[in-house]
């Protein structure tokens, strides 16, 4: 059985920042503006600033990124933030910090730990973590690149001061510090449009999956999914099989999207292994689950919990969660048109067989099965990224998969 750890809240130690402040002897830290292409505008002038600290199995990221004379203003204070993270030592996987004096914690948003404002409003700072997948050279390598091309700079071989990178000691451990400046104009094509700017510093996203038609009684068969397929010849259709479980205040889900011919041939299997998805009494936020005979553990993803490999086919299913948010219907309603819409098919009001939602029972506990045919090209309810996602092959996820915006 594989199972995930259970998040660990972060907790907030007040004299934190005064302590390293005081301990540090770390040099002082400086921006670099790196050459970049001779099309670019002065005046659309960008810096950023960002950290990685690298814990246990994650990846966390502090980033800001904005109009150069904004971010001038304060960067000393986002490089002794950046060096006044705790780094506790009976939490291996954690990072803490203290709110600075006049900075705001800002609201909730997905895929961030936490985001922060700074006094004049124009600046924030995103916090978020990732699994991190190993090797971290090449993991370290690809983030900062991914951000040199979010500035419109090319990538850098070497991880230097000319690449704008310093590697810094916080509380007694390595990090990275990134400080360079281009042009917002740049580098967008690194990554999905959802990813550029204030992003976990570094950028992050992900989207759920979703459920099939509801069997409470035997009904007749609703005329709005035939209407729905009957314009798109069959060779353009796809299929998504998906699945949430709430646990806790985590979601999870489980996602395959793929030609629907090649779904039709492994849907059984796919429903079956759905259905069969643990939920432990002593771990509430988890999940767990056995790989079917003859499926593969796929290479890990970012976003992803796991992936599972179907055989003899290109299929695969993601796995990922998300911190639930708001109105547990209205999180399932919004996933579930969020799929529809990755199907080229309309948001529908209620969440019932003819939405392609199935209410069902996994161990005991309540769960929603998405099963719907549409056609791949519709996705506009959601970014690039996201189609495909959890539950999905492959996903349109363009990027590298050891870069902390997959």
């Amino acid at each position: 059985m594989h199972s995930r750890p259970l998040r660990r809240p972060l907790i907030v130690y007040p004299l934190a920042l005064l302590l390293l402040a005081g301990c540090s002897k770390e040099p002082e830290i400086s921006s670099y503006d790196v050459p970049r292409d001779k099309s670019a505008k002065s005046d659309d002038d960008t810096r950023m600033i960002a950290a990685i600290f690298i814990r246990d199995n994650q990846a966390w990221f502090l980033k800001t990124m904005a109009p150069k004379e904004q971010v001038d203003k304060v960067a000393d204070e986002l490089h002794t933030f950046a060096k006044s993270i705790n780094l506790p030592e009976d939490q291996p996987a954690a990072i803490e910090w203290q709110v600075p004096e006049g900075w705001e914690t800002g609201p909730e948003r997905t895929m961030r730990e936490a985001t922060l404002q700074l006094p004049d409003g124009e600046v924030e700072v995103a916090i978020s973590k990732l699994r991190f997948p190993g090797n971290q050279d090449t993991y370290l390598k690809d983030n900062i690149n991914r951000w040199r091309g979010q500035l419109g700079l090319k990538p850098a071989g070497e991880m230097d001061q000319a690449a704008g990178v310093l590697e810094i000691d916080v509380d007694g451990q390595k990090a990275w510090l990134f400080d360079a400046v281009g042009s917002s104009a740049g580098g967008g094509g690194m990554m999905p449009p959802m990813m550029r700017g204030n992003a976990p510093f570094a950028g992050t996203a992900a989207t759920p999956p979703a459920a099939k038609p509801e069997p409470a009684e035997p009904t007749k068969p609703t005329e709005e999914k035939p209407a729905e397929e009957a314009t798109t010849p069959a060779a353009n259709k796809s299929r998504m099989i998906a699945a949430i479980f709430i646990r806790g205040d985590s979601a999870w889900f489980l996602k395959t999207m793929a030609a629907e011919q090649e779904v039709d041939q492994a849907a059984d299997d796919l429903r079956t292994f759905a259905e069969s998805i643990s939920l432990p009494d002593g771990k509430p936020e988890a999940i767990e689950w056995k790989t079917p005979e003859g499926w593969q553990e796929g290479p890990e993803r970012m976003m992803r919990e796991a992936t599972l490999q179907l055989p003899d086919s290109e299929l695969e299913v993601a796995i990922s969660k998300l911190v639930v948010r708001g109105d547990l219907d209205k999180y399932i309603k919004d996933n579930i048109n969020r799929w529809r819409g990755q199907l080229g098919l309309d948001d529908a009001d209620t969440m019932d067989q003819a939405a392609g939602v199935e209410v069902i029972e996994v161990d005991g506990q309540k769960a929603w099965l998405f099963d719907a045919v549409g056609t791949a090209p519709g996705g506009a309810a959601m970014p690039p990224m996201m189609r495909r996602a959890p539950f999905a092959q492959p996903a349109a996820e363009s990027t590298p998969p050891n870069s902390e915006d997959e």
